[in-house]
């Protein structure tokens, strides 16, 4: 674009205009994120990750959030392994998808697409014929999980409007334990758990 940049004071200037350009990034703890490391469900994790590996390995790590295209990115893995059914059984697709404002009408429902894309789709379309049952206990787990994420999103706004400080513990206990379902629910939707 042929414009100039003061980079010791952060500015672009455009004909008679300066513009301020800044970075912020996010801090990160160091500290966690080595905790969190060594921490056993991440080594749980990259064992399930090398069990799952095949010859190849995309690993998507995301918030599940409407901007990120998350719907687009699994409809062009299927588009590839139409186009090339000789990676079907060579290729593993994993997404490590973070729910995002799952309080936001839209945003549970988009997370809901996902997952029914994923159960209903490319699961079953690109099965791996050893595992006959798996598909039905996914789509058991999806109704579970859309259950599950429906009371949860019902419990949160309930908070929201919870006058009392114990009415509002109460209901972040079951969110909790509607939580921790929910994660339980993930693997045998998007794993090879029972």
């Amino acid at each position: 674009m042929d414009l100039e940049v003061d980079f010791e004071r952060g500015l672009v200037r455009i004909g008679e205009r300066e513009v301020w350009v800044r970075a912020y990034p996010l801090p990160i703890d160091h500290e966690a994120t080595r905790q969190i490391a060594q921490s056993a469900r991440v080594h749980e994790f990259e064992e399930e990750l090398l069990h799952r590996r095949r010859d190849f390995l995309i690993l998507r790590v995301d918030r599940a959030d409407l901007s990120k295209n998350v719907l687009r990115g699994f409809s062009a893995f299927d588009l590839f392994l139409e186009e090339h059914p000789e990676f079907t059984e060579r290729v593993t697709f994993m997404a490590q998808l973070m729910p995002s404002r799952t309080d936001v009408p839209q945003y549970a429902e988009y997370l809901e697409r996902i997952e029914a894309l994923v159960a209903a789709r490319l699961s079953g379309r690109y099965e791996v014929k050893d595992e006959s049952g798996l598909i039905d206990r996914r789509r058991a787990a999806l109704e579970e999980h859309a259950r599950l994420a429906r009371e949860a999103a019902q419990l949160r706004a309930q908070a929201a409007r919870a006058k009392q400080i114990s009415q509002r513990v109460d209901l972040n206990q079951k969110i909790k334990a509607i939580e921790t379902a929910i994660d339980r629910n993930k693997q045998l939707m998007l794993g090879d758990g029972a």
